[in-house]
């Protein structure tokens, strides 16, 4: 099978598919009309489905993508479709013009890919993370039993996972459901981060750092081991926090200390880790999250210290749908930092006191 992306401008899309193949996947192209047709005729099948929003050029098909991923999950509903993931795959205009700040829609979607981020050097990043996806919707579907999923036994689910998320997964009816529920886990930080997140918590600038690799080698052990871990490469949090406490031979948590207190620390056994240097417009010197305005609208990851973090509304500027839904239990606080904030204040519901007060503080210690 293939990935089919739905779209009424096949010539345009010839580009975009030939760098997502080049990144692994296979990709059928084809008009919203024939798709539907497909559908109705009990005939479609496919690893997943890129879905464009605007289709106002195939003659023979009136709607919009929204409407399309809604019939794909109705018949997966009732057990015609097989469950498979359905990406939001369209440019930032028709999305602000279809979609715009409703986020009823956004629940059809497991995620979303803007066009134009697609260029060649982010090809390879997106196309691993759609097999992932692919990985667990299949996976789900052959054996959906929890533990097999996350890759874990019963007391460590205990001690790094969270009761939660674990009681809505096997509550949710659908294994379509289920997978995309999933796929949040290996997603959004809460009991699992990435790479990335994970080197802004420990302080270390990793793209210098030359003693990253030997660093990841000592936490291997909690490293993540369920379905699709070869796309989805993650650390368990509570895992990590664990290792700091018998490795530091301190009761002081690792998100306590500075970036200076946390390389130090390290620097005892574990040679050539280059200290992170927090953005421009993000003061502080203890980072634990990330900005995601910065990263939904320029891929930028920008450290940001929860002393001097903004949280915001899930009704985010952003295309990426993950973002837009209410938040759960389990998952890290939305955050922006100070100066994305400042400099987006008309597309944020920000509370603009607290953002004054913030920038005060950061002033009186010298740190903005």
């Amino acid at each position: 099978m293939s990935w089919v992306w739905v779209d009424d401008k096949l010539q345009e899309a010839a580009g975009l598919k030939r760098l997502l193949e080049a990144a692994g996947l296979q990709i059928d192209v084809s008009k919203p009309s024939a798709v539907r047709e497909r559908i109705k005729d009990g005939d479609f099948e496919a690893d997943g489905v890129l879905m464009d929003i605007e289709l106002n050029t195939d003659a023979a098909f009136s709607e919009d993508g929204s409407t399309m991923a809604q019939l794909i999950r109705t018949e997966q509903n009732r057990g015609t479709v097989a469950p498979l993931p359905v990406v939001r795959f369209a440019r930032r205009g028709p999305v602000d013009e279809y979609v715009g700040s409703d986020t009823s829609s956004d629940d059809l979607f497991v995620w979303s890919i803007d066009k134009d981020d697609v260029a060649a050097e982010k090809a390879e990043g997106f196309g691993i993370t759609l097999l992932g996806m692919q990985e667990v919707f299949a996976q789900v579907g052959r054996n959906g039993e929890f533990l097999s999923l996350v890759g874990l036994e019963e007391e460590s689910w205990d001690s790094f996972g969270h009761p939660t998320f674990r009681k809505t997964y096997e509550r949710t009816a659908g294994n379509h459901l289920k997978a995309a529920y999933y796929i949040r886990l290996l997603l959004t930080p809460g009991p699992l981060v990435g790479e990335d997140l994970l080197a802004v918590r420990l302080g270390v600038a990793r793209p210098e750092s030359s003693g990253w690799d030997a660093l990841l080698e000592a936490l291997k052990e909690f490293e993540y081991r369920g379905v699709a871990k070869a796309q989805f490469r993650r650390w368990w949090t509570r895992g990590v926090e664990l290792w700091w406490e018998e490795f530091s031979s301190s009761d002081e948590p690792l998100s306590s200390l500075t970036i200076e207190e946390r390389i130090t620390t390290l620097g005892a056994k574990f040679e050539n880790l280059v200290p992170l240097k927090m953005s421009d417009g993000s003061p502080g010197s203890r980072p634990w999250h990330h900005c995601q305005l910065s990263w939904s609208e320029h891929r930028e990851l920008v450290a940001v210290d929860p002393e001097f973090a903004l949280p915001v509304p899930r009704q985010l500027p952003s295309l990426d749908v993950q973002l837009r839904r209410p938040s759960e239990g389990w998952e890290d606080p939305l955050v922006v930092a100070l100066g994305p904030a400042s400099r987006n204040r008309s597309k944020l519901d920000v509370d603009n006191d607290v953002m004054e007060r913030l920038k005060a503080r950061a002033t009186a210690r010298n740190v903005a």
